[in-house]
């Protein structure tokens, strides 16, 4: 019998979803759209990051910890920060042992418990979309930063994403999630155009230096009644990313950006 969905509104409700899903994160099956997404920016931001030696960086939105070892590895110390403690919790378990050069925060990235100009590196990537106002997280982001501080982030397409939503009758600016524990469950994500983020970023005294289109698979359709074949797919979809050689981005589903903070 088909769980009945639900929406979860607001921040909170981006909160509450991640928490109910955190235990079962990395796992689920049925997270396949989201390992694709994964998949697909994991080259362009490891690529992005080792080209830096910050000295204090901070993951922005963590979840898990699934660039935890990335940043490890770069930073003489690292901040992992999420809103949600269950999530917090998961990445303590996959990289306390690194007490010594990491810590473990609970916060809110409209709202970040830092000093000024104390960061070299800010890492956010699959999370500015649920902000509702991504201009409050960007000017806590270049108060931490120090100058010339490196911010890499990744955003959801708009044209991708909206075309993705009136195709299966999706509500405007929310994403559907479905995991083996949890009844079918829309939350807030909203996407943003390239040209849309470059506007606020250098308004907001950002300068570009790297940006990557990627995830071209979404041309083949995200077709949740083929969610097996997706499954099977999934180590090999991210191959199509040759494509933005070719295409616009506008055709991406993702777009990676690294930024420095001016002045």
């Amino acid at each position: 019998m088909r769980k009945k969905a639900r929406v979860l509104y607001g921040k909170n409700g981006v909160r509450r979803l991640y928490s109910e899903i955190a235990e079962n994160y990395d796992r689920s099956k049925k997270l396949y759209i989201t390992r694709l997404m994964e998949r697909s920016e994991k080259p362009i931001i490891e690529n992005f990051l080792n080209a830096e030696h910050p000295i204090c960086s901070v993951d922005l939105g963590c979840g898990t910890g699934r660039y935890l070892k990335s940043l490890l590895a770069i930073s003489r110390y690292v901040i992992a920060l999420d809103f949600s403690i269950d999530m917090i919790k998961v990445a303590m378990r996959k990289y306390g042992k690194f007490k010594d050069k990491a810590d473990f925060i609970v916060a809110d990235i409209e709202y970040l418990p830092f000093r000024k100009h104390s960061l070299n590196l800010a890492l956010s990537t699959l999370v500015i979309n649920h902000l509702e106002n991504i201009e409050n997280a960007l000017n806590e982001i270049r108060r931490i930063l120090k100058t010339k501080g490196v911010f890499i982030f990744t955003t959801l397409n708009k044209i991708v994403i909206d075309k993705y939503n009136r195709r299966y009758g999706i509500p405007q600016d929310t994403v559907l999630f479905v995991t083996e524990n949890i009844p079918p469950t829309y939350i807030y994500e909203k996407g943003m155009l390239e040209d849309e983020i470059r506007e606020i970023l250098k308004n907001h005294g950002f300068k570009i230096v790297g940006f990557k289109p990627v995830a071209y698979w979404v041309l083949l359709g995200l077709l949740p009644k083929h969610d097996i074949l997706l499954r099977v797919l999934q180590p090999y979809m991210q191959y199509l990313d040759f494509l933005a050689k070719i295409l616009p981005s506008k055709y991406a589903f993702i777009h990676a950006f690294k930024v420095i903070k001016l002045g």
